[in-house]
């Protein structure tokens, strides 16, 4: 199946390298503009994405098949670091190469001896080196946007007093100590670098596609493309997060206390009067609510641009009908969270009657626009 999905993947990117000519070079995204060049080598890049969903298939994997997974890598990293990278970096990019294959080997040293243990602090001695270089020229680390620039730097920094934490702690003899602080960092940027490029290319892939032939001819993808674009950024680059998120948590080995302290926290019961509930659910009772009326907008607009106005209806019914579905949207997105949260619908219609006779009186002008605007829609 693996093997499948890498043909494939390979497949694909080769596919995409002979598009290249149909990509307008102007009004392209930092995505689409960084896209364009990795895809110039489609195999590379190929093997580097194929390479990184490894974990979707063996997610029980061997120590030995981690490390040839990780030394692999290391080919593409540098192949497209190279070629996205100013001259100024490449010394670093080969760097990093160089202390990935150093720390590969360590593997095969014992954890006891005098040589892993000398080994490893001359790693964390090339390290420290390094991380000060960056540190003091804070220009190399010059990302897509501010924000991501930013979190780097303070990555560099905080790596930075790791590794001087693992040095001072190798030397006087806490080992478990020691390796965790040392082998953060080349882990750490390892993934960082994998995260960084495969962003590039699942975020600059979908803009293309947003861009291309096949969806420019509906016209709320057209209407819509820099939205459409900034919106698919932004999701791809949460996902990643979390993922970077959960990474790191294992590189640190405090996943599963983490895992467990959250799961403690946003399951546990709250009461109120008779009814119980969680964190979790008061989070998905907000959730569902705040999708119900994203989906209810972006079908009204779908509706109204692309499927109503090419249909000979007459006046007033398009929007009739785009209200009515928005309206029923949102209230079957409201049930669905009162459920979620544990509430029988027959104590909702208990509140509900409650609620009435003060709706009745304080509202009563609100609710008169309301059904009289239903009633405007449906007699058009």
């Amino acid at each position: 199946l693996y093997l499948v999905f890498v043909i494939g993947i390979l497949l694909l990117f080769s596919w995409m390298s002979t598009r290249l000519k149909y990509m307008k070079d102007d009004n392209l995204s930092y995505y689409e503009t960084t896209l364009k060049i990795i895809l110039k080598r489609p195999i590379t890049a190929g093997l580097l994405f194929s390479l990184f969903f490894t974990v979707a298939f063996f997610p029980d994997r061997p120590p030995l098949l981690l490390d040839l997974i990780i030394f692999l890598l290391l080919i593409p990293i540098v192949d497209i670091g190279l070629k996205l990278g100013h001259k100024s970096v490449h010394k670093y990019i080969w760097a990093f190469a160089i202390l990935m294959v150093v720390y590969l080997g360590l593997r095969f040293i014992p954890s006891d001896t005098l040589l892993y243990r000398t080994a490893r602090l001359g790693l964390g001695i090339i390290e420290l080196i390094v991380l000060i270089q960056l540190y003091r020229n804070p220009d190399i680390l010059v990302l897509p946007t501010r924000t991501l620039t930013r979190f780097v730097r303070v990555l560099v920094t905080v790596h930075l007093l790791l590794v001087v934490v693992g040095l001072v702690s190798g030397v006087l003899g806490y080992e478990g100590l020691a390796q965790v602080a040392l082998d953060s960092v080349l882990t750490n940027a390892l993934v960082g670098i994998l995260l960084f490029i495969c962003a590039i290319i699942l975020i600059g892939g979908l803009q293309v596609f947003i861009s291309s032939k096949y969806l420019d001819q509906f016209q709320v993808i057209h209407n819509h493309e820099k939205y459409l674009k900034g919106f698919v950024a932004r999701i791809v680059i949460l996902g990643m997060t979390l993922f970077w998120l959960d990474a790191t948590l294992r590189i640190f080995y405090v996943k599963n206390a983490v895992y467990e302290f959250l799961r403690s926290t946003f399951t546990r019961d709250l009461s109120l009067g008779s009814m119980s509930f969680s964190l979790a659910d008061i989070f998905l009772f907000v959730f569902i609510i705040w999708l119900s009326v994203v989906l209810s907008r972006v079908i009204k607009i779908v509706l109204r641009t692309d499927v109503l106005d090419k249909l000979s209806l007459k006046k007033g019914v398009p929007r009739m009908i785009t209200a009515i579905t928005q309206f029923a949207l949102i209230t079957l997105g409201l049930l669905m969270a009162v459920r979620s949260i544990g509430m029988p619908l027959d104590q909702l219609t208990i509140i509900f009657s409650a609620f009435s006779v003060g709706i009745g009186f304080g509202l009563q002008n609100i609710f008169n626009n309301l059904v009289s605007g239903v009633i405007l829609l449906f007699e058009r």
